[in-house]
């Protein structure tokens, strides 16, 4: 069997030493062992997944208001163990006249992904260069991941929970009105742009 025409799981396997230690890798098309960025785009994130999260809504509005307000996203992240998709989505509801079914950040879809999501964040502060690099894009398309959940969860507001931000509110442990604000200044930078 000709081995050029194999997928990379399945190429012939190559050693690589290293003082005391042998590694091996299925090699590329180039002859270097490909990186983890390489892998996953290659066999999970894959073109289709890149557009398909470019058309997402929520993606695009989460691209505007993450960065103008991250600090305080972080903040509500650290300090109360808020998901900042879910507070982005909650202000994306509101924006475009949606709502999210009773108790959302409890669904299936999302509760399985994010312990992940979280994982890779924690082993993604201890590293250094490529490999911090290669762990933070890894970490961004898991999150691009949750976002196309959260899209799917969407409903029409006369279908939804009532108030979401008091709703998500309460579910932090927070005072009422807390989340308010936040939401509010992700809506102003939406007005915009």
């Amino acid at each position: 069997m000709n081995s050029d025409v194999l997928p990379v799981p399945l190429a012939p396997i190559t050693a690589r030493r290293s003082p005391g230690l042998i590694v091996r890798d299925a090699c590329s098309s180039n002859g270097f062992p490909p990186s983890c960025r390489e892998i996953f785009e290659s066999f999970i994130m894959g073109q289709e997944f890149t557009n398909a999260l470019q058309q997402t809504p929520l993606w695009r509005f989460a691209n505007r208001v993450y960065l103008p307000n991250k600090i305080a996203l972080l903040a509500w992240q650290d300090d109360y163990a808020a998901q900042v998709n879910d507070i982005i989505a909650i202000a994306f509801a509101l924006q475009q006249g949606l709502s999210l079914p009773a108790c959302w950040w409890q669904d299936d879809s999302v509760t399985h992904l994010r312990p992940l999501i979280g994982r890779v964040r924690h082993y993604r502060t201890g590293l250094d260069g490529a490999l911090k690099r290669n762990a933070l894009t890894f970490e961004l398309m898991l999150e691009g991941l949750d976002i196309q959940l959260l899209q799917a969860l969407f409903v029409d507001a006369e279908l939804g929970s009532g108030d979401l931000v008091e709703h998500y509110a309460l579910s932090l442990g927070v005072k009422k009105g807390a989340l308010a604000p936040l939401i509010q200044t992700l809506l102003r930078v939406t007005d915009s742009t």
